[in-house]
């Protein structure tokens, strides 16, 4: 049985080969949507803006001069060793990660491939929720730092800033669980997540799944709002759209009653 590498799942059939120039492949000109993917990335690997207040100095030298926009995605074997599975979810799997040039830790997403989607192309939730994030720049709103990739086709991923847990598991465990939330901690908690929802919709952009497990903590007691999967662009007079977003007890109630024209009061009904 070949060696299996950390990212391998229990499911892959065989580890990929490591090779340092694997994503020196065959890239082709990047669009407009990858060229600000890769624009993205060239602000996290600056040798100017090293993470977690390292020195660029401390850098390896392919880490200060790696252009995505010449060379492609990084590869993931290379970049970040993965720790433990936090969660999965509809879209994909989110793993925990160290950040082999920085000793940074990292939130890393690997977006699901399934057979019928992937017949069809990338997953257009995914493509979606990337093209969304790019657009955002909100300290209340989770940060993608790059795209990573693997050995084949399928193995995709997002490098995010990691949190320690979501709103929902922190309002279920420690003191939070016999001891609800001062007055003052639930002022601030709104405060961020209504700061970020503005800047969301002021963009022109609705999240449509909004909920305490799609609101992120931090240690800190930053919060940040994530999962942008089902966010769509909105425009006045509202256009029709589905009504089946939003996991259903947070539904609006406009939604439950079969409205198919609507805009970002979806998001501030709770």
């Amino acid at each position: 049985m070949p060696k299996r590498d950390r990212w391998s799942s229990d499911d892959d059939e065989e580890a990929p080969t490591q090779n340092a120039n694997r994503n020196n492949g065959d890239v082709g000109q990047p669009d407009e949507k990858s060229s600000n993917l890769a624009s993205s990335s060239l602000q996290t690997l600056s040798p100017g803006k090293p993470s977690n207040g390292s020195s660029s100095a401390s850098l390896r030298p392919e880490y200060q001069l790696y252009n995505p926009l010449m060379r492609g995605c990084r590869s993931v074997y290379d970049s970040y060793e993965r720790l433990t599975q936090i969660d999965e979810g509809t879209y994909g799997v989110v793993f925990k990660a160290r950040d082999l040039c920085t000793d940074e830790t990292v939130a890393i997403k690997q977006i699901k491939f399934e057979d019928e989607i992937t017949k069809e192309g990338f997953p257009i939730s995914a493509l979606r929720e990337i093209s969304v994030l790019l657009s955002l720049s909100h300290e209340s709103i989770v940060t993608v730092r790059e795209m990573v990739v693997g050995a084949t086709h399928d193995k995709v991923f997002m490098v995010m800033e990691q949190f320690e847990m979501d709103l929902q598991a922190a309002m279920k465990s420690g003191p939070t669980a016999s001891t609800p939330f001062s007055q003052s901690e639930v002022k601030h908690m709104l405060h961020q997540i209504v700061s970020a929802m503005d800047h969301v919709h002021s963009h022109w952009y609705i999240h449509r799944d909004m909920k305490t497990s799609n609101i992120l903590v931090h240690r800190s007691g930053r919060l940040a709002l994530c999962d942008f999967g089902m966010a769509r662009k909105y425009q006045e007079p509202a256009r029709k759209m589905t009504q089946m977003v939003c996991t259903l007890w947070y539904r609006a109630v406009e939604l439950l009653f079969g409205e198919d024209a609507y805009g970002p009061a979806v998001d501030m009904w709770r």
